[in-house]
């Protein structure tokens, strides 16, 4: 019996274990490949995930209330508005406070962010928070509650609502276009911040151009009614008379507010 031949059993290991060899690479590659897809996929998921923050971002409006804001100004009995002028707009604050009228029937009355008749608007919501944050005198430091405005307020509260924005610089040029455009939006909530000023600020003579049964009043109230006898009233009140009326009251309100920045 013949004895084996070494070189070819050598020659068998080395090729078995080349093989092996190039199979381990190859499942190394794989490995590989298979942690790029990974990472590649979790890049995407990544990139995904930020487009979305992005997204939030953009659909966020930095301008409405939080729902903290909202029971925080709840709770104090407080509001920030907002009020356009023909010379800019401004923030300033509001409490209503129940009082009796002369009948003796309950009703309510603007307290401002106001002193000896003059309105403090504000520029800017850091301006606002400052001067709340400052010992100048004003009427709302007559509440109860305004001490605990002071500690907690933060410029990001300093916020109005969409119902607490009145654009009295559009009145009269709304007023101007006819019966046919008046926009009830702009009119009637700019008659509710006129008088809420004018009884804050004594302006008498805006209280009495927008009294019960004036022209100014008639035009209100036929706004509000919105039926067909309201239109009929309405389209008694002259376009030019409402629109000089409201100029009158828009230029002494205007004449009151103190601005800030």
């Amino acid at each position: 019996m013949g004895k084996p031949d070494s070189t070819d059993d050598e020659v068998k290991t080395a090729d078995a274990t080349a093989a092996e060899s190039e199979e381990t690479r190859a499942d190394a590659k794989d490995d590989i490949d298979e942690l790029d897809t990974a990472v590649d996929d979790a890049d995407e998921l990544d990139d995904d995930d930020d487009d979305d923050s992005d997204d939030d971002e953009v659909e966020g409006d930095p301008d409405d209330q939080s729902p903290q804001t909202a029971l925080f100004w709840a709770d104090v009995e407080i509001d920030p508005i907002e009020i356009a002028l023909p010379s800019g707009t401004g923030l300033t604050l509001r409490h209503y406070r129940s009082v009796e009228d002369d009948d003796g029937d309950p009703t309510e009355e603007a307290v401002l962010l106001a002193h000896r008749g003059k309105l403090h608007l504000f520029k800017t919501r850091e301006g606002l928070l400052e001067f709340i944050q400052s010992d100048a005198p004003h009427d709302l430091a007559e509440l109860e509650s305004w001490a605990q405005v002071q500690r907690r307020v933060a410029v990001t509260d300093l916020i109005a609502i969409d119902e607490d924005r009145y654009e009295l610089d559009l009145v009269v040029e709304n007023l101007r276009g006819g019966h046919d455009m008046w926009e009830p939006d702009v009119l009637i909530p700019a008659g509710e911040v006129a008088r809420d000023i004018a009884f804050a600020c004594e302006l008498d003579e805006v209280l009495a151009a927008l009294a019960p049964g004036s022209p100014l009043d008639d035009l209100d109230e036929g706004l509000r009614d919105g039926g067909f006898m309201a239109r009929r009233r309405l389209k008694k009140v002259g376009a030019e008379q409402a629109s000089i009326g409201w100029r009158s009251i828009i230029g002494k309100i205007t004449a009151a507010v103190k601005w800030h920045d």
